[in-house]
């Protein structure tokens, strides 16, 4: 399957990986039968970062289902029976939520990461579900393709600006460290099944199908 359907299971698979690591350690102290002051405190500690890989790993399974469903997606959009499903949400909780999806593979990876976001987070109807497939598709190429810089680095910005007493545009930015595109790559970005080049697909893998849905969710969503 493209990356673009991998991407939860790659979270998946990074967080359990950390959790098995600190259930060994556990299981070090226990059978040592040291139980001094110090070797407490690593237990407790290990247990509060037990409850942040299962926190990723329930935020990366609960973001499966939608990603699984880009071709369907796609599929709706290309016949015209796509429908919006807004529901409310808080725009600065889902960005800190679809970052901490990626958290074990930026951390792994040694990626410099930062988020900024508005002081105070508001409450928004919109559809919560396909936001978080645009920023889960840009921030996996993002990631992706900043892979082997000497410096890698993420960046994730929110801006919500008013239109109206009733309306605002929520503006997610994503910066990346990567190896970046010619004016012609750019030109071809948002084709479906394209990728920049065709060394692409061999260095990078994916379908080229994750923006091409992205920007046309987007054009919906107006």
């Amino acid at each position: 399957m493209c990356h673009e359907i991998r991407n939860p299971l790659n979270g998946v698979l990074g967080n359990a990986d950390l959790l098995n690591i600190t259930l060994q350690k556990r299981e070090q102290i226990i059978k040592s039968r040291d139980f001094s002051e110090s070797n407490i405190a690593a237990l407790l500690e290990s247990i509060s970062e037990d409850r942040e890989f299962i926190d990723a790993l329930q935020t990366c399974a609960s973001h499966q289902k939608a990603i699984s469903e880009d071709v369907l997606c796609q599929a709706k959009i290309d016949s015209g029976k796509m429908q919006l499903m807004p529901v409310k949400f808080e725009p600065c909780h889902l960005a800190q939520e679809v970052l901490k999806m990626f958290s074990s593979e930026l951390k792994r990876k040694r990626f410099e990461t930062k988020i900024q976001l508005p002081e105070k987070d508001m409450t928004v109807a919109a559809d919560k579900v396909r936001i978080s497939q645009i920023l889960i598709n840009i921030l996996s190429n993002a990631i992706k393709f900043t892979i082997g810089s000497p410096h890698p680095k993420i960046s994730l910005c929110l801006s919500i600006v008013p239109v109206n007493s009733t309306t605002v545009n929520l503006q997610y930015t994503i910066e990346d460290t990567g190896i970046g595109m010619t004016e012609e790559e750019q030109a071809h970005l948002f084709e479906q099944f394209t990728q920049a080049n065709s060394g692409i697909f061999y260095s990078f893998g994916g379908c080229g199908l994750g923006l091409n849905i992205s920007k046309r969710l987007t054009e919906l969503m107006g």
